[in-house]
């Protein structure tokens, strides 16, 4: 067994912004904060870094439909007016970008990579600092600032790939994660 905490973070995720609302609280600052402050406690010298990635399609396939995935995938070419109204009108509480998708994929990569890096004991714990979030965001529609539910694809490829049974997912956001939640109703 690994002796040392995995930690994982990507600048990638940074480039999201909403772009119409300055105030909006969804931004960089969520994860550059908590990064900036292990780094201030010497905390990132005694974790193992994990290096980052993309989710893949397959494994975003996991908990969401094709459907979800591609058109988050086709926002990525979308004019900022065609981005503005697919934000304001098609789904709850999100903005776009022409960083979303990317952002989305790193983050929910991001997660992914802590998993593994437990699951094969490479560390025995692991922090991954993400955004956007993810426990919203259900199988066919991004929701409340979440793309992606990064928890619940984590937990699922976990479930896939090494045979983990049971997995807990602690949620402590003010907000109940109904995506989450939705995602694994039939798998408790």
């Amino acid at each position: 067994m690994a002796k040392r905490t995995g930690i994982v973070f990507d600048e990638r995720m940074k480039k999201h912004f909403n772009e119409w609302d300055a105030t909006h609280p969804e931004v960089p600052d969520r994860i550059q904060r908590p990064y900036d402050k292990h780094k201030e406690y010497g905390l990132l010298e005694r974790c193992q870094e994990i290096p980052s990635r993309l989710a893949t399609d397959e494994e975003l396939l996991s908990q969401h439909s094709k459907e979800h995935v591609n058109k988050m995938i086709s926002s990525q070419t979308m004019t900022k007016e065609e981005l503005y109204n697919m934000g304001a009108c098609d789904y709850d509480s999100v903005y776009m970008s022409e960083h979303a998708c990317e952002s989305a994929r790193v983050a929910c990569g991001c997660t992914l990579s802590a998993v593994e890096a437990v699951a094969t004991n490479k560390v025995q714990n692991a922090v991954a600092i993400v955004r956007p979030p993810g426990h919203h965001a259900d199988t066919e529609f991004a929701m409340g600032y979440c793309f992606f539910n990064n928890v619940a694809v984590a937990a699922k490829i976990a479930q896939q790939r090494w045979n983990v049974q049971r997995v807990l997912i602690v949620d402590w956001d003010i907000h109940h994660g109904n995506g989450t939640q939705h995602l694994f109703e039939s798998d408790p």
